[in-house]
């Protein structure tokens, strides 16, 4: 969970390819943004909004003009954004989101607004960000709020709202579960006979062995 008080980094993530030649690590990072709570009027920012070019970004980014090229987006609560590797992003404030992403942390920060901690700006990564940002124009999207929010070879994010019991099969595989409203119960979960309450904000890894879950409201 990621609770953006303050407009966060611009920045973006590479795939798989980038990480394994540049990294040392096995995975890039696409994510997808799931909109929990945000004030009125808050936003995301989303790609560019016109085509650029590697100098055109450095300008920008020397000038203290980079916001001026980014999409923003308003937002609300119950939206998806997909987010794949190459996308430059950001949170601004007043937006609390969950992420979902890639077992993986590189992060290519392009700009933070000239800030200082403690005396010192953060380390840009301006180099590593140009080779794997998509630098053409990104249409603005609609965020998704029902059904599957995002679906890629990495992970599907579903939402679903109880409003009666649904029963799901993991077929093997490992699901998450997180409850981003109000108090529900999983129920019947196989090697959980017992009811149990969940919280908000609460998660549960399901293993690829418990393999039938149901849930009511």
């Amino acid at each position: 969970i990621i609770d953006a008080n303050d407009k966060l980094s611009i920045q973006v993530h590479p795939d798989d390819a980038y990480a394994q030649q540049n990294e040392n690590s096995p995975f890039g990072k696409t994510e997808m943004w799931y909109i929990i709570d945000a004030e009125p009027g808050a936003k995301i920012g989303y790609g560019f909004n016109r085509d650029m070019t590697p100098e055109e970004v450095r300008k920008a980014i020397e000038t203290g003009t980079l916001e001026n090229c980014i999409n923003y987006i308003e937002v609300k609560p119950g939206e998806g954004y997909f987010i794949p590797a190459g996308l430059v992003h950001c949170l601004c404030e007043g937006v609390l989101v969950g992420e979902i992403q890639q077992n993986s942390n590189i992060t290519y920060r392009i700009y933070d607004y000239n800030r200082s901690y403690q005396g010192q700006k953060r380390e840009l990564h301006v180099d590593k960000a140009l080779d794997v940002a998509n630098l053409k124009k990104t249409n603005i999207v609609s965020g998704r709020t029902e059904g599957v929010l995002a679906d890629c070879d990495y992970f599907t994010c579903e939402k679903v709202v109880l409003d009666e019991p649904v029963r799901d099969d993991t077929d093997g595989a490992y699901h998450i579960l997180f409850f981003a409203e109000k108090n529900n119960f999983v129920s019947s979960v196989v090697k959980f006979n017992n009811p149990f309450i969940t919280l908000i904000f609460e998660l549960f890894v399901i293993t690829c062995y418990l393999f039938l879950l149901s849930f009511c409201k």
